[in-house]
């Protein structure tokens, strides 16, 4: 167990869902890393229901990198229910994980009463939807002090205090 490593960056590093499945087992016991990047890499659905258990037990990582993976609107809802009680990690990446052609279920995503459109915690989201969700999103979580939810050529950003 590593007391001293705060930040890990495997992005680009090829980690598939087997891949996760090690990571997760270091996830639930370290007492120490803030940051984790894991953009870029081939997680899929699967993949991101065996990260969502790691993160339900893990109470230091702050900011975790996962866009460009292909989680899917499945795998990004099941990663945000393993957050709803989980108020140590406050940015989130997500976009590029095949959510940006289903407008839909980006939509459906960040509605009342699903993980993300209720999460207090989080302090930077990053997923693209569509602009009239965004501040919706915005309006309901007090907390959330930037939110950038759009497409290339519709992003939304959002400060609040």
């Amino acid at each position: 167990n590593n007391h001293t490593l705060k930040r890990l960056s495997l992005a680009s590093n090829g980690i598939d869902d087997q891949g996760i499945y090690s990571l997760t087992a270091a996830l639930r016991s370290n007492t120490c890393l803030r940051v984790l990047f894991l953009d870029s890499n081939q997680i899929t659905k699967s993949g991101g229901k065996v990260l969502a258990k790691g993160l339900r037990k893990n109470t230091t990582l702050a900011r975790l990198a996962l866009s460009h993976n292909n989680l899917g609107p499945k795998g990004i809802d099941t990663i945000g229910k393993a957050l709803r009680n989980n108020n140590t990690l406050t940015e989130l990446f997500l976009d590029d994980n095949g959510v940006a052609r289903n407008q839909e279920a980006a939509k459906q995503l960040i509605a009342p009463g699903t993980p993300f459109g209720e999460n207090t915690g989080l302090v930077f989201f990053d997923l693209v939807a569509g602009l009239e969700e965004g501040r919706a999103l915005f309006e309901r979580n007090k907390n959330l002090r930037i939110e950038r939810l759009g497409s290339q050529a519709n992003i939304l950003s959002l400060s609040g205090g």
